[in-house]
């Protein structure tokens, strides 16, 4: 399998910058993309905890979080979803990295926590954080209703959702529905444009045309070797991934477009953990307020991403 290595880092939105590179700006070596679990991670729905902790002694908690809302005390344990890079990602010595885990790492840290992560699958990740496995889940998680009615969400910020394809775009898809009819998209289990690309399909079926023809698979890994493969003509996946694809590994991809309606991703919170929620509203406000959020999402090439009210309303998945 192609070990699908870090080159560059994603611009904000679709185009990526050159330059500085993330292994020259992180000092991390490449990353294991494909095959077998990271050493020191649990499997899916496990409860060993893993990647990085943050230190709390010079930082005073700006907001305390009830013991009973914590599955470990002292600890701010997150659910998580590797590899989705520039989000999440493991190195070749296997710790985990992205802008998803300093964030954790951040409003950890200014809650006096550590920090810990389990590597959960992405379909059943919903499902460990409302069975007990973690605190937080922080995985590139659209926001949407039906998910909202299962957990609580704090946004973080906004991606669009957006096709991978095959260098040169031999299929010639794009991102309107009507040049996805009879191809076939690579689909994550328990991912949103999973449904985005049902809605398309059956557009495709009422206007007389082939339907769309779902490849599913289990993670990112797999959905790039499909396209790769021409299994599919495109991966559908959020904008951030794609761009990042695109620009690490342009020989081999290309994006097929902007990207469609703007989505938020949330942190999700478990439905009974209302002061946990408040507290990591008010961790990510002091974030975005002191500038420190804004620096960490320029270190990983999300510089030009919206970031919505952590205690507003958020937009659903189209």
């Amino acid at each position: 399998m192609m070990d699908f290595k870090r080159h560059g880092r994603a611009r904000a939105g679709h185009r990526l910058r050159t330059g500085l590179t993330l292994a020259a700006a992180l000092g991390a070596t490449a990353l294991t993309a494909c095959g077998g679990t990271p050493p020191g991670t649990s499997d899916a729905g496990g409860t060993a905890a893993a990647g990085g902790s943050s230190t709390t002694a010079d930082v005073k908690p700006i907001a305390s979080v009830p013991s009973g809302q914590l599955i470990s005390g002292g600890r701010l344990t997150i659910c998580t979803n590797a590899p989705a890079p520039p989000s999440e990602m493991y190195t070749a010595s296997g710790k985990l990295i992205g802008s998803d885990i300093d964030t954790g790492d951040a409003i950890a840290r200014l809650l006096g926590l550590q920090s810990a992560y389990v590597q959960t699958s992405f379909d059943t990740i919903i499902q460990a954080l409302n069975s007990g496995k973690c605190d937080l889940i922080l995985a590139g998680v659209f926001i949407t209703p039906e998910r909202q009615q299962q957990i609580d969400f704090v946004p973080y910020y906004t991606v669009r959702q957006s096709l991978l394809v095959a260098k040169g775009n031999p299929e010639q898809v794009t991102d309107d529905w009507r040049t996805l009819c009879g191809k076939s998209l690579a689909l994550q289990i328990g991912t949103a444009e999973k449904d985005t690309a049902a809605q398309y399909s059956a557009k495709c079926k009422a206007a007389g045309k082939a339907p769309i023809e779902s490849v599913t698979v289990k993670d990112v890994n797999s959905a790039l070797q499909s396209v790769l493969s021409r299994h599919a003509a495109a991966f559908f996946f959020d904008s951030t991934l794609v761009s990042y694809y695109a620009h690490t590994n342009a020989s081999e991809f290309d994006t097929a477009g902007p990207g469609v309606t703007p989505v938020d991703m949330g942190i999700g919170v478990g439905k009974q953990s209302g002061a946990l929620r408040a507290a990591v509203v008010k961790a990510l406000t002091q974030l975005e307020q002191d500038g420190t959020y804004d620096e960490l999402l320029k270190k990983w090439g999300l510089g030009g991403v919206t970031i919505p009210s952590p205690s507003g309303d958020s937009a659903a998945a189209q």
